[in-house]
């Protein structure tokens, strides 16, 4: 829908508006407010094409739409006519209270909307029924002037996206995120159109976004609302200070009609609208990609053939030709340890779902998870490597020395990671702004794979059966390794910007009910405190004093007040259903500090602390190596039984050791956070960035809107890694994409493990092996 300037509707009053806007000046001195100088003037007229876009200039602009869900419907509609009314600027609540006395459109700065639109939505307020629509202007730059406005080209915020089809990916995202991260809000820095509370369906009673003013939950009948570019408020502006204070003449037609609205108003009582859409075609599920990988990447295989895993089913809890004992269950399967999940959210939400970027409140997050999965792999992929000169180490040491470090061979190295340590899957959720979408749909593929394993377990008729899951229900879309383990722990991370603060920054860590309750004792030490929070706490303190001279890398780490008695709005609170240990980690502790959470002005780089963020990245790769390699079992969030084999536990130890020494230094992790937040959060960059083109990635937009797509109709009837045309995860939007590139390289094992190799094509990649991508600098290199 296009939102359009006109005259009034009579031919004779729009040729004489024609005349009049081809005489106008280009300078426009309000009768209120201050003098503006605006951009825009008419065209010279060489055609009847020119007059009509004289008369009627478009305005370019991203808007609110209309959404429904089971109980009814939120957002921005009109009728098929739309609505037309003069145009007038107002500067402030008070200021519209005062002068709005007929039908008009308003012209706001976006720092006045929150509170107009709360007035508005009271519903008690006496202009409310003058009130025909809403246009948002962006704001002012740090200067204090309208940001300029580009008329020499044709606007791009509409343009259509590009892609690997030979076309150059669109800009029109990043040329608006470009001037919304210019803006500056002015005294009220406040513009959050979320709810002020968590998450519906938690009954949550908490107020965690104080600023929020809850437009984004609210239904907007037949008043439309958009927000503006710079051009777009360049003309809205001109006709609006034609109009004067009282004016009449130059009026706004918008027109926004949606089927969807129809479905909804017709539905019957009780029923349920989005269904009711969605059978009739006139609307499109919201949904979209998660991207899951793991370290180690496979868990399938060994390098040992003398201790397999089908010659382990064979053994019971007898000692296997090793000469080792395993616990195993009454089938015969070894116990396996389950995996730490460390998780964060790959969309961002906003009214105007065009700008919904993220900076802060999503893709800092993102960021930051990215970064710890690549440099926790780094760490165990160069310990793979050091192994040779350990060995030599190791075999020159007496066997008297108490001091000797354990001895550790590559067989060792390689069964000690893959069937004694905890293996940690990383997590990039879609659709998670509505309902949590990826996150529940992967906590309840894990728990009913934990209820079918439990079910075959406790059935002799299955005892030395094969379980890798392959018969299991529901579970498909789970990679095999996860099908007979279950979450151990959850670390998410939330919005870790940390450039919201007057004192010290810092990470908060939020814990969930069941960690701190007595029901789990397994899971706290002697403090009876939460072992995930333990662990990423000693990390801290120990970056903390290792980087303590430099002030501008400081972090500081605290555990989320006492009275903060539920976890924030997160992918964590997904699996309190499960009874899994969860941590969130936050820049804030009781509320959000970030005034602009899940609104069009959360973009750009000056909403994140780079340093800082390498800061989290460093302590919580530290923190996995501590939980992931340790034999205590309050690292392994679930299982009620401890190693008995010496020898293992010593492989742990010394396999810790290895990684720990092993983890990248700070500049490196610095790097990589720096050079993921240039492509996922910085606008003047995007998928323009170095590491895009490294991963030869091709993009449809180089900043797309990170508001969630469109689920295809097939979604959540292919299995893991199933393939639409030979792409995996067919139909996923850019940022997913990316994602799935980056971690499937980052987790990678094809450097220093001799059972990886490269493939010319996806269709050379054998069982349970997926083909990341295709350099095209050398024949085969993927």
């Amino acid at each position: 829908a296009v939102a359009a300037m006109a005259a009034r509707r009579s031919r004779a009053a729009r040729a004489l508006l024609a005349l009049l806007v081809v005489c106008a000046p280009g300078r426009v001195s309000q009768g209120w407010g201050p003098a503006t100088a605006h951009a825009w003037a008419p065209r010279e007229v060489l055609s009847t094409n020119d007059l009509s876009m004289n008369a009627y200039p478009a305005v370019t602009h991203v808007p609110c739409v209309l959404l429904l869900n089971a109980t009814g419907s939120v957002g921005c509609s009109t009728n098929a006519g739309g609505v037309t009314a003069p145009v007038r600027r107002f500067e402030s609540a008070a200021d519209v209270r005062s002068r709005l006395k007929s039908r008009t459109i308003l012209l706001l700065p976006a720092s006045a909307f929150p509170e107009v639109l709360s007035d508005f939505a009271k519903g008690e307020s006496r202009w409310k029924t003058h009130a025909a629509g809403f246009m948002l202007e962006p704001g002012v730059d740090a200067d204090g002037n309208f940001p300029s406005a580009d008329f020499d080209r044709e606007p791009s915020i509409r343009s259509e996206p590009g892609g690997s089809d030979g076309h150059a990916p669109s800009t029109s995202g990043a040329t608006l995120a470009r001037l919304l991260a210019g803006i500056r809000l002015g005294q009220n820095r406040t513009f959050s159109p979320q709810p002020k509370r968590g998450d519906e369906d938690l009954r949550s009673l908490r107020v965690w976004n104080p600023g929020g003013f809850g437009a984004a939950y609210m239904r907007f009948e037949n008043t439309p609302i958009v927000l503006l570019d710079a051009a777009g408020a360049d003309v809205a502006r001109t006709f609006a200070a034609a109009n004067g204070e009282r004016g009449t003449s130059r009026v706004a037609e918008m027109r926004f009609p949606m089927a969807a609205a129809a479905a909804a108003a017709t539905t019957e009582k009780n029923a349920n609208p989005a269904k009711r859409c969605l059978e009739q075609r006139t609307c499109q599920p919201i949904g979209g990609h998660s991207v899951v990988a793991s370290v180690p990447a496979s868990l399938e295989h060994t390098l040992s053939t003398k201790n397999s895993q089908s010659s382990v089913r064979e053994e019971s809890d007898e000692t296997v030709d090793d000469g080792s004992r395993r616990l195993t269950d009454n089938r015969g399967n070894k116990k396996k340890r389950d995996y730490l999940l460390v998780s964060a959210r790959l969309d961002a939400t906003a009214l105007f779902h065009d700008a919904a970027f993220g900076a802060n409140a999503a893709m800092s997050g993102l960021v930051a998870m990215l970064a710890i999965a690549k440099t926790y792999a780094d760490a165990i992929r160069d310990a793979r490597a050091s192994l040779a000169s350990l060995e030599f180490s190791t075999s020159t040491s007496s066997d008297d020395d108490e001091n000797a470090p354990p001895r550790l061979s590559s067989e060792t190295f390689e069964r000690a990671l893959r069937e004694d340590a905890a293996p940690v899957a990383f997590a990039a959720f879609g659709a998670e702004s509505w309902g949590r979408a990826g996150s529940r749909r992967f906590a309840r593929l894990v728990r009913d794979a934990t209820k079918a394993l439990a079910r075959l377990d406790e059935s002799d008729a299955n005892r030395g059966s094969d379980t890798s899951g392959a018969s299991f229900a529901n579970v498909d879309a789970l990679p095999l390794w996860m099908r007979d383990r279950s979450v151990g722990g959850v670390v998410d991370l939330g919005a870790v910007g940390f450039t919201h603060f007057t004192t010290e920054p810092t990470v908060f860590a939020h814990a969930n009910e069941e960690a701190r309750g007595d029901t789990r004792d397994d899971l706290r030490d002697k403090s009876s405190s939460f072992p995930l929070v333990d662990s990423i706490e000693e990390s801290f303190a120990k970056e903390d004093a290792s980087g303590a001279a430099n002030a501008s890398r400081r972090l500081s780490f605290a555990r989320a007040s006492a009275n903060v008695s539920e976890l924030p709005p997160s992918s964590a609170s997904s699996f309190i259903g499960n009874a899994v240990p969860a941590v969130v980690l936050a820049e804030y502790d009781g509320a959000y500090v970030d005034g602009t959470f899940g609104s069009a002005f959360d973009v750009g780089m000056e909403k994140v602390d780079v340093q800082k963020m390498a800061s989290l990245v460093s302590g919580t790769a530290r923190a996995l190596a501590s939980l992931a390699f340790s034999s205590s079992r309050s690292a392994d969030a679930k299982t009620n039984e401890t190693h008995d084999d010496d020898d293992a536990s010593s492989s742990l130890s010394a396999l810790h050791a290895l990684v720990k020494e092993n983890l990248p230094d700070f500049d490196a992790v610095e790097e990589t956070t720096r050079s993921l937040a240039e492509c996922l959060i910085d606008p003047k960059v995007g998928f323009e960035c170095a590491l895009a083109k490294k991963m030869a990635f091709e993009p449809q937009e180089t900043f797309p809107s990170r508001y969630a797509g469109v689920a295809p109709i097939t979604i959540g009837k292919r299995g893991f890694d199933a393939e639409t045309d030979g792409v995996v995860g067919a139909g996923a939007d850019d940022v997913a994409r990316f994602v799935f590139e980056f971690l499937a390289e980052a987790t990678s094992e094809i450097r220093g493990d001799p059972r990886a190799s490269s493939c010319a094509s996806p269709d050379a990649c054998g069982d349970g092996e997926v083909c990341a991508r295709a350099s095209g600098d050398v024949p085969g290199d993927v």
